[in-house]
Parts: structure tokens; C-alpha cells; sequence
């Protein structure tokens, strides 16, 4: 892989953890909130599959040398700020399951773009097969949550 290869997989890598420690920070803020059993699970089994991607990102950077980096402090905090004040006024089911479909959204976005650059510059498939493996899910994670928008 050239350089630029590598910087561009680093990059991509190090995109996709900050997604995925994201998305896992977002719904640990928010399941305190959840009073839906079925949401509750489902946002639970969400959390668990972004840890294993978080912990495949993290394995990849460590092959190419690197270390994953988090979130900027005040981006996170600026979410945990968002969930609060959009939970403290309504908690409800559709609500939450709202947010979720935002970020989640915002977050596929991101990474579609992140992945596209990638795939131009020729980075190694162990990267981008992460990287489409968490667009995939986040993009069944969109379907998934509008049965609870009722």
C-alpha cells in the first residue's frame, strides 16, 4: 500500500471509530431514558455491535501502526448536552427513537463520504470491509428504528 494509501486507510480507520465510539457514547446517554422494553433491547444489542466494531477499528489502526483517537471532548460533550435537553423534554418512545434515526443517519453520511474517498485512493480491504461493514448496519439501523415512530 503507498503512503497515501496509508494515510487515507489511517484516516478512514480512525473515521469509522470515532463513529462507532460516538454512536455507543450517544446510546449509553440515552438508555437511561427508555422506558420501551423492545427499544430498550434493541438499543442495547446497537451498543453491543458498536463495541465490537469499535474494537475492530482499534485492531486495524494498531497493524498500521497507529492508535485510535476519540471524539473531540467538546463534541462529545456538546451531545451528551443534546440528549439530555431533548430527553428532559420528552422521553418518549418515538422521540427517542428519533434521535437515534438522526445520528445515525448523520453518522452513515459521514462515513459514506469517508468510504468513497477511500475506495479512490486504494486503501487495503481489511479497511474499507470495516467501513462498509458499519455503513450496512447503521443503514439496517435506519429501517430497523422507524417501526417505534408511531
Amino acid at each position: 500500500m503507498t503512503d497515501t494509501a496509508n494515510k487515507q486507510a489511517v484516516e478512514l480507520l480512525g473515521g469509522v471509530y470515532r463513529n462507532v465510539r460516538m454512536c455507543s457514547d450517544s446510546l449509553l446517554d440515552l438508555l437511561p431514558h427508555v422506558t420501551d422494553e423492545a427499544l430498550r433491547s434493541d438499543l442495547t444489542t446497537q451498543l453491543s455491535v458498536y463495541e465490537g466494531f469499535s474494537s475492530r477499528a482499534s485492531k486495524e489502526l494498531n497493524e498500521l501502526g497507529e492508535s485510535p483517537t476519540d471524539t473531540n471532548p467538546m463534541t462529545r460533550f456538546s451531545a451528551k448536552m443534546g440528549s439530555f435537553w431533548h430527553t428532559l423534554t420528552d422521553s418518549s418512545t418515538p422521540h427517542i427513537a428519533q434521535m437515534v434515526l438522526e445520528g445515525t443517519t448523520m453518522g452513515v453520511g459521514n462515513l459514506l463520504r469517508a468510504l468513497r474517498e477511500a475506495e479512490n485512493a486504494g486503501v487495503s480491504e481489511p479497511a474499507l470491509s470495516l467501513a462498509r461493514d458499519v455503513c450496512a448496519y447503521e443503514e439496517k439501523i435506519c429501517d430497523e428504528i422507524k417501526r417505534y415512530l408511531k
